[in-house]
């Protein structure tokens, strides 16, 4: 009934593995968009899975590929396994932090005070995505600024030629989404074989939307310069 709605299902899967298997068999189907994988501790677990989803896909007539990932860490081990976790499978769209069962693994109360090191370590992560063309731009020195744009246009091109529904960090044109108007804004979207097919609306917290809103300003201020 949700995906007749026209709304994205994602399957949660359990562990352990017996359970993982009978979830991947009730759960791989054309109605269902992505699984949340539990208990993910190594890139290992991602690929495994992946490999079992592509043979039910194949079996059922679907495209390989198609049902995508979200890995949830919800170990120490699996936190510090996080880069090559996210790298394991092109199904991967998203990694969560399961902070409760983290905390509990970790001999604690599921606390802001207890999850203090990990929120560290993702603002630390989110930082250096944000001054990412500048480390390369060090590390390259000249002839560097190719890197990142022809990275992002394979992979956004990849995602449109195999209709992958794929999310991907876009400049897209909003109409209200994320309370703006009238400009091309970079945001989660979904693309397909149409195209940015969808715009995902994360909810954010106030000094995430006053950090989108100066971005979309300094956009608007731009386009005002050069009357666009």
């Amino acid at each position: 009934n949700v995906a007749r709605g026209g709304a994205d299902v994602i399957v949660r899967i359990n562990r352990p593995w017996r359970q993982t298997m009978l979830d991947l068999e009730a759960a791989i189907s054309p109605r269902v968009k992505a699984l949340a994988v539990t208990k993910v501790d190594s890139a290992d677990h991602i690929r495994l899975i992946a490999e079992v989803v592509s043979e039910l896909e194949t079996e059922r007539g679907m495209t390989v590929g198609s049902t995508q990932f979200m890995a949830m860490i919800e170990t120490p081990g699996a936190w510090f396994q996080m880069p090559q976790i996210a790298n394991a499978s092109r199904r991967i769209i998203a990694l969560t932090l399961g902070g409760e069962d983290f905390a509990l693994e970790m001999g604690m109360l599921p606390t802001a005070e207890a999850l203090m090191m990990p929120k560290q370590q993702l603002d630390q992560i989110i930082e250096r995505t944000r001054n990412g063309g500048a480390e390369i731009v060090n590390l390259l020195k000249a002839g560097s600024a190719y890197y990142a744009p022809s990275a992002a246009v394979v992979e956004m091109i990849d995602a449109i030629f195999n209709d992958r529904k794929k999310i991907l960090p876009c400049a897209a044109y909003l109409e209200g989404e994320y309370g703006i108007n009238g400009l091309f804004v970079g945001v989660p979207v979904k693309l397909g074989a149409r195209g940015i097919e969808q715009i995902i609306e994360i909810k954010l917290t106030p000094e995430e939307q006053a950090a989108l809103q100066k971005s979309a300003a300094a956009v608007r201020e731009l386009a005002d310069i050069i009357k666009v």
